[in-house]
């Protein structure tokens, strides 16, 4: 498949089951400027925290429904994916992205049976590329193992889908801004992220009956936090922005864990006695180095 065929794939509307497809290799492309023209891409829960150290996490919605991605598309992205001559320097690659164009549909165990792949799709080779079956007509290692991971997003997908009802449920989810100069990559939907702002107002009784059942609805939304550091400042939300503005001027970054309250009980381990005995000498003195009390 030539660069410019690769660079614009982009997934198809019409799917067909993979059995029906006459051609049997897997034909990757040599270059990496394709994973970009994808826009977004969903991503397991399981590779979540590693995909939030090299992408921007963002939610979509299909059909009414939210869904847990990545930004491929370089106009959101602080540094590109891909150099001049087409490399990948993306870091860790997602799921979706070496699946693509595969999809898993829950209906079989076999992989010809379960996985569909868009109609015209250019990955999919009578001559080059990775063989999908063995002579005998069995399933080749390699499609086994897209299978395996296409099988992992679609579960992840039915099993987040409640965590992200909770972040909607709780208003918490805002649109991004988009790219300047209008160069998002065609594929790329409307995107969201969790407002760190109405985060750190959430009272500790909604924390609790977000995370009562699961915790993936606290753990989604600390993640897509974190990953913001991956978006460029012209696509993050206004308030996201101004709360990153405030925390860099002193902020307290860590109120929204509810750690603000804290007690200890008097015991062996720390002494009341001997905290207010300390307090009192720095406070009557002054001294940098006061002498404490002996245990």
């Amino acid at each position: 498949m030539s660069d410019a065929a690769a660079a614009s794939a982009l997934p198809a509307s019409r799917l067909v089951p993979l059995r029906g497809a006459a051609r049997a290799r897997h034909a990757m492309p040599a270059h990496g400027r394709w994973v970009t023209a994808l826009g977004w891409q969903p991503i397991a829960y399981s590779e979540m925290h590693l995909c939030a150290h090299y992408y921007p996490l963002a939610i979509r919605f299909s059909r009414g429904l939210p869904l847990l991605g990545v930004i491929l598309d370089e106009a959101y992205l602080t540094r590109p994916l891909v150099d001049a001559s087409g490399t990948w320097q993306g870091g860790y690659m997602p799921m979706a992205v070496r699946t693509f164009p595969f999809q898993a549909t829950g209906n079989s165990v076999d992989p010809f049976d379960d996985l569909v792949v868009p109609a015209d799709t250019d990955f999919l080779s009578a001559e080059a590329g990775t063989p999908l079956c063995r002579d005998d007509g069995a399933p080749s290692s390699h499609l086994q193992t897209l299978h395996r991971l296409a099988r992992q997003l679609l579960d992840s997908r039915r099993s987040l889908a409640a965590a992200l009802d909770h972040l909607l449920i709780a208003r918490l989810l805002v649109p991004l801004r988009q790219p300047p100069n209008g160069t998002a990559q065609p594929a790329t939907p409307q995107l969201h992220t969790v407002d760190r702002a109405r985060f750190a107002e959430i009272e500790p009784a909604a924390f609790a009956a977000m995370a009562r059942h699961r915790f993936a609805s606290v753990d989604i939304a600390v993640a897509c936090q974190f990953s913001l550091h991956r978006l460029r400042s012209e696509c993050q939300p206004k308030s996201a922005r101004s709360t990153l503005a405030a925390s860099a001027a002193g902020g307290r970054g860590l109120d929204f864990l509810g750690m603000e309250d804290i007690a200890i009980d008097d015991g062996d381990l720390f002494s009341l006695g001997d905290l207010e005995a300390t307090h009192s000498g720095l406070d009557a003195s002054g001294s940098d180095a006061p002498e404490y009390p002996p245990v």
